[in-house]
């Protein structure tokens, strides 16, 4: 299943159709965030209320899964009135948009930074409008449900699978056999689909830092401490490895000799690909102005321009969607590949 990128807009009528996802961060750009603490007194609930909101709940793997991961979704069942679609699990945010594309985390913070992010209609980020009218209404008193009134959560156990096939269709076929890969999977959301994914694809998998607890989510491992993944290629002599951080919207890659494979080095290797597939609209990239200068010279040496943007994902989205280009990300390992997905995913990018 393939979503086309969609631009949201700021009227309320753009809030109906957003799906929820539980993720681990506290920082601003990457979308509107609730702290655990706030979420039961969020006044944005008793707006959503009236729009009988369709939600999607995925569930990170910190430790908030205990509370909020589960107090919420009973929440906006009440807001809409009906029954909510949750997986259960600790699930990339990806995966939340991938699984209702129709409708419109963290980092690598740790297990006591969970908040919430909303997604627009389409899958996209909200507009920056929208998270600061929902800012703005984070004082109000509203009447909180109760008992029975709060809701009930209707899981679905295909959702995962589902999720899966995506990211193996995405290979066109093509099959990962006689390749020795080992993935990080910050004991997040990875550490239920990376594995899974990259097997059924074909490849020798080795996962690490996949053995969630709730509290040891990116602690000393993933996308920001590649130590111990880099040490693992090597001693298991592996072709390379992944390192997903908690929500699994990043990747960084290690190569057979424990050499750090970072975002732009990534973009690159992606750009080429794209353009000798005849996949890479205009020959264009996009990357934020925190790209190292070396890719651009790169790029250009290759026919790819490089159009950079602010520093933030939805900065590159909002102009990959504007202009139709089919690659974008960050040094950080946050790509889009908008044939396949209308936000970053890690487990997608290093397959």
């Amino acid at each position: 299943m393939r979503s086309p990128l969609m631009a949201s807009g700021c009227d309320d009528r753009r809030f109906r159709g957003n799906v929820v996802v539980l993720q681990m961060t506290g920082r601003r750009n990457h979308g509107v965030r609730i702290g655990a603490g706030m979420i039961r007194r969020h006044p944005v609930v008793s707006r959503l209320r009236s729009l009988k909101d369709r939600w999607e709940s995925g569930e990170n793997s910190g430790l908030a899964q205990q509370d909020p991961a589960h107090a919420v979704p009973g929440v906006l069942a009440q807001c809409q009135g009906g029954p909510l679609t949750s997986r259960g699990d600790a699930l990339p945010q990806i995966h939340q948009v991938h699984a209702l594309p129709d409708l419109g985390g963290g980092y690598g913070d740790p297990f006591q930074d969970n908040g919430i992010k909303f997604f627009a209609r389409g899958g996209v980020k909200l507009d920056d409008a929208i998270e600061d009218a929902i800012q703005e209404r984070m004082g109000e008193n509203w009447r909180r449900p109760t008992g029975a009134d709060v809701g009930h959560v209707r899981p679905d156990d295909r959702l995962l699978g589902s999720y899966i096939d995506h990211l193996v269709d995405s290979l066109g076929g093509t099959s990962l056999a006689g390749l020795r890969i080992v993935l990080d999977c910050a004991n997040g959301a990875s550490s239920v689909t990376a594995v899974p994914a990259f097997g059924a694809a074909g490849a020798e998998v080795i996962g690490i830092h996949r053995s969630p607890d709730g509290l040891n989510i990116n602690e000393g491992c993933g996308s920001t401490h590649i130590e111990s993944l880099q040490a693992e290629v090597v001693a298991r002599r592996a072709d390379l490895g992944f390192a997903f951080d908690g929500d699994a919207d990043r990747c960084q890659g290690v190569d057979a000799l424990g050499r750090w494979i970072d975002g732009d080095q990534i973009m690159a290797i992606l750009a080429l690909g794209l353009q000798a597939q005849g996949k890479l609209v205009e020959n264009t990239l996009v990357a934020t102005i925190m790209s190292n200068l070396g890719l651009i010279v790169a790029m250009r040496e290759h026919g790819i321009h490089v159009d950079q943007t602010k520093v933030g994902d939805r900065y590159v989205l909002e102009d990959m969607a504007a202009n139709g280009f089919t690659l974008g990300g960050e040094q950080s390992g946050h790509v889009i590949m908008s044939e396949f997905a209308t936000t970053g995913d890690g487990v997608l990018t290093g397959l």
